[in-house]
C-alpha cells in the first residue's frame, strides 16, 4: 500500500502553473488595496474577512497541490 503523502515531485510544485496562480489570487487583495492606495484605482478597500477568506483559499490550494491524490493500490473497484 502507498502511503506517500506528499506528491512525488513535490520540490517542483512552484513550477505549476496552478500553484502560480494560486498565489497571486493569495495577493489580489493586497495589489487590490495598493492600487486604491496609490490612486490608480477609485474604490473601497477589499473587507478585512473578503480578505483573509481569498488569502486562506489560496493558501489551502497550494497545500493541497503538494498532497498525493492518487489513489492507493489494491483497493475494491467502485460499484454504482
Amino acid at each position: 500500500m502507498n502511503k506517500q503523502i506528499l506528491v512525488s515531485d513535490w520540490r517542483q510544485v512552484w513550477r505549476y502553473y496552478s500553484t502560480w496562480a494560486l498565489a497571486l489570487l493569495a495577493l489580489a487583495p493586497d495589489l487590490y488595496a495598493a492600487l486604491v492606495a496609490s490612486g490608480l484605482l477609485s474604490g473601497d478597500d477589499v473587507p478585512a474577512a473578503a480578505a483573509w477568506l481569498v488569502r486562506g483559499v489560496a493558501i489551502a490550494g497550494i497545500v493541497a497541490r503538494y498532497i498525493n491524490q492518487a489513489k492507493p493500490e489494491g483497493l475494491p473497484p467502485k460499484v454504482d
